[in-house]
């Protein structure tokens, strides 16, 4: 998955669950490699093996927001809000799952929601560039130039020096 050959890790994490079948984070690897495979046949599985993992183990934050990412992938804002709740309560601090929430409520039109994530997320990982460009949008927005403009200029920074965390629709 490190080298984004999603088709390759499907193959690979199908072979450690058939020898591995109660191995928690073998099975949810292979549903992270299902889902990054961006192929709608795959999806299914990807669902199921993640809904398996989370009757063994209720609380695992990984089977959480990977299933939050499936739901954002088929549009199911509700569905994928209660996933990235799910994931932090068991990990407060999961700078993605509080810029996704932030991201839900921005389309929802809860803008100060929408602030306060992404505020959040900076406060436990201050690259998280992603976030500041969320903040300079909601800032420009609301008809602040000045701070709009200083979240852009965060932004750039870091990714001009490519050391920002960036959030994409894959695991």
């Amino acid at each position: 998955m490190e080298r984004q050959e999603a088709a390759a890790a499907v193959e690979e994490f199908r072979g450690v669950t058939e020898a591995l079948p109660l191995w928690i984070q073998g099975r949810i690897n292979l549903g992270i490699a299902l889902l990054n495979s961006q192929k709608d046949a795959d999806l299914p599985a990807c669902e199921k093996i993640l809904n398996a993992v989370l009757k063994d183990d209720p609380l695992n934050p990984h089977a959480h927001y990977a299933l939050g990412m499936l739901r954002l992938n088929g549009s199911d804002m509700e569905r994928a809000r209660a996933e990235f709740e799910a994931t932090l309560r068991a990990d407060p601090g999961d700078v993605y799952s509080l810029y996704q929430l932030g991201a839900i409520a921005r389309m929802k039109g809860q803008t100060a929601a929408a602030e306060r994530y992404f505020q959040k997320a900076l406060e436990s990982s201050p690259h998280f560039s992603s976030a500041y460009y969320a903040l300079s949008r909601l800032a420009f927005l609301a008809g602040n130039p000045g701070e709009g403009r200083r979240f852009l200029d965060r932004f750039l920074e870091l990714d001009r020096a490519h050391i920002g965390l960036k959030p994409g629709m894959k695991y």
